[in-house]
């Protein structure tokens, strides 16, 4: 344990270092906005530096704690932030104050990483394990590439539809916050499990392996329901609710919640080739992904609108699970064909809608 505490407490000061860096050369950029554009308050820029720099060192912290098994600050660290966010909608009337309650809501979710900082203080510098950088750098890539389709779609369908594209766009973000509501909760189901998982894995690998697949299959099924469901209900209440300026939307957010099979099949893939320390297994995965988000996104966005940038989104992971499957495979293919089976069926009830 203490031997963990110290690897932990390295990594942080390293990466804090690059993070350092990092925000250097944003606040030069930021210092030749204010050179350049005096209409930009240097008040506001500096405010908006600070809870970067807030959120960077509480991100680092987090993570540690979260190696650490300390799963708590890192669940309520996102609907801390929120909830404050949320509250803070009633004060905000412009830019500047918007930041401020951004800077109160990252302030308030980074005091939940005070525990982790209390049991790293004792704790000796310990050497980083051989090949730990090597896994963090394809682990990081692997991030990037699956990230960027999942916040790409309104940028796509901007960019991308033409006539008509605002209103598209708006479309998309209705599709892509319902359907990551759901993809963003699988992977951190899986997030959260790491550390237990991988303190299973050094004494019995298969059975740890094992038992990423049989939660996989059970989370499987709860959110191929639960996608069914929700289509149900925003071709039921979309309307109603926002009004029919947004019917658009229905279908759209229909297609793009068929990938939550998919996304709990990459979220286990993702699980098991962190435990068996192959990261580049899921980089290769991920990759095939995000071709296939980009390919999918310029052949359909142009004519289809957010309704392309549905498939783009279903089209990553589906994608990207065919080769979490294929030997050397990281779940089994039973369970990839299975989320292709549920995220067919939740295609045939949008075409149904």
């Amino acid at each position: 344990e203490e031997e963990r505490k110290g690897v932990a407490r390295t990594l942080v000061r390293r990466f804090a270092r690059w993070r350092a860096c990092v925000l250097l050369v944003l606040a030069a950029g930021v210092l030749v906005l204010l050179v350049t554009t005096p209409s930009v308050p240097a008040g506001f820029a500096v405010l908006a530096l600070v809870v970067l720099a807030i959120e960077l060192a509480a991100a680092l912290v987090h993570w540690a704690a979260l190696g650490l098994g300390q799963t708590l600050p890192w669940n309520l660290r996102f609907p801390v932030q929120h909830a404050v966010l949320l509250v803070g909608c009633v004060v905000i009337d412009d830019a500047k104050t918007a930041v401020a309650v951004l800077g109160i809501a990252v302030a308030v979710s980074a005091t939940l990483a005070v525990p982790a900082i209390l049991s790293l203080r004792g704790a000796r510098p310990a050497a980083i394990p051989a090949g730990a950088l090597k896994f963090g750098r394809l682990s990081a890539a692997t991030a990037l590439l699956v990230s960027v389709p999942q916040r790409a779609g309104v940028l796509a369908v901007t960019l991308l539809a033409g006539v008509g594209a605002g209103r598209q766009a708006g479309f998309a973000g209705v599709a892509y916050g319902i359907a990551l509501a759901g993809i963003y909760a699988a992977s951190e189901l899986f997030t959260v499990q790491l550390a237990s998982n991988s303190a299973a894995f050094r004494g019995a690998p298969e059975a740890a392996t094992a038992r990423v697949v049989t939660g996989a299959w059970a989370l499987l099924g709860v959110f191929s329901i639960g996608a069914a469901l929700a289509s149900f209900t925003v071709a039921l209440l979309l309307v109603p609710l926002v009004g029919a300026a947004f019917a658009g939307a229905m279908h759209p957010t229909q297609i793009a919640l068929a990938a939550l099979p998919l996304a709990v099949v990459s979220g286990a893939a993702t699980q098991v080739s962190a435990l068996r320390l192959q990261p580049a297994l899921r980089l290769r995965s991920a990759t095939v992904g995000f071709v296939s988000y980009v390919a999918v996104a310029a052949l359909a966005v142009p004519g289809l609108g957010a309704l392309g940038s549905s498939w783009a989104l279903v089209a990553c992971f589906g994608s990207a699970s065919l080769l979490q499957g294929t030997r050397p495979a990281l779940v089994p293919w039973k369970l990839v064909a299975t989320g292709w089976a549920a995220a067919a069926l939740l295609l045939g009830l949008s075409a149904a809608s």
